[in-house]
């Protein structure tokens, strides 16, 4: 299938999404946190198995090498500038387990594609793990020829593994155990793409989905505990797949009906492009923000952040201080993120 023109709404999703990884990383607020963890990665899961197209790339090997570019290319570089910074600048203040971490924690887990490891910028397993879900998903979707059977195989994997496995499976290589899951979910997407209705508020079948969406959502967060997916632990399973649907086809239709009609601004596209970028970079701008309050106003980091309003407040401030770092990748190192 293919695709005849960039969809708005995956502009707009994709840059509500980046932003709650800054809030969740914020940490303002235990409820907020926990219930963007509900969502958060499975959406960006079934966003890149919406966007994955076989016609566009008809061989594996050709495909592999363009993920690495894309993918791997700059998980390595990044790491590398952000390790340099948390060992010479950010491990020598604060107190903080990451004070007491030996230097050759943070290389073995970027080599090892370790989640817990990667002290230095945790939020690199999810380049570790979008780039494994896409190897293991073209030969097997070849083979299997149903995403609905790809999704089943993997989640009942998932909670094997979490069930079975709890203190194992965050050390898993290659973020292996929330790779499993989110295979699951990038077949999700490419179900949805074969089935993609593009509606928004007017809609009333579309509506009554998302309020339906909603509550299945609130029920399934309440009974359930907060889930740590880079970890591979969900709580409950079942309720764990029931907040990430929900909550990730609300971010849909909610995008989709905020896109619908209108032209799309410049500063969502950006932002959109460069989604990689922040999430490589904002747990270094959150850092620069915390110490320019704590050693020039004297302001501590939990006072900064305590609470939704501050914590959105920081969490906005920080991403835009990603958008130089976006500007010039983008303008004069392209090739670092072969876009």
């Amino acid at each position: 299938m293919k695709q005849p023109k960039r969809l708005a709404w995956i502009d707009y999703v994709k840059v509500f999404a980046i932003f709650f990884v800054v809030l969740v990383h914020v940490d303002c607020s235990p409820l907020c946190t926990k219930v963007l963890k509900a969502f958060l990665m499975p959406l960006f899961f079934i966003l890149s198995g919406y966007l994955f197209s076989y016609e566009r790339n008809p061989k594996y090997k050709p495909f592999a090498l363009k993920r690495f570019r894309q993918i791997i290319i700059p998980y390595a570089w990044i790491s590398a500038v952000t390790y340099l910074l948390w060992f010479f600048v950010l491990r020598k203040f604060g107190n903080n387990p990451n004070d007491a971490v030996a230097w050759y924690v943070p290389v073995a887990g970027t080599f090892a594609g370790m989640p817990p490891l990667l002290v230095h910028d945790i939020p690199l397993w999810s380049l570790v793990s979008f780039f494994v879900v896409e190897m293991i998903y073209y030969p097997l979707r070849k083979c299997l020829k149903s995403d609905i059977g790809i999704a089943a195989i993997a989640f009942l994997t998932a909670w094997g593994i979490s069930s079975l496995l709890p203190d194992i499976s965050p050390y898993l290589p290659f973020a292996l155990a929330p790779s499993i899951a989110g295979l699951g979910f990038y077949a999700l997407g490419r179900l949805l793409r074969t089935r993609a209705t593009h509606t928004g508020l007017g809609n009333a079948k579309s509506n009554l989905v998302a309020l339906a969406a909603l509550i299945a959502f609130v029920i399934s967060l309440k009974y359930n505990v907060a889930s740590s997916f880079y970890k591979g632990l969900y709580g409950i399973f079942p309720l764990y797949l029931i907040s990430a649907v929900s909550g990730a086809w609300l971010m849909i239709w909610f995008s989709k009906a905020v896109s619908a009609g209108r032209s799309e601004p410049g500063l969502i596209r950006f932002i959109s492009t460069g989604t990689l970028l922040v999430c490589g970079f904002h747990l270094i701008t959150l850092a620069l923000i915390k110490g320019v309050m704590l050693f020039g106003f004297g302001i501590p980091p939990a006072e900064l952040t305590d609470g939704i309003f501050r914590g959105t407040a920081v969490a906005l401030v920080a991403m835009a201080l990603t958008f130089p770092i976006i500007y010039v990748v983008r303008r004069y190192a392209r090739f670092l993120v072969d876009k």
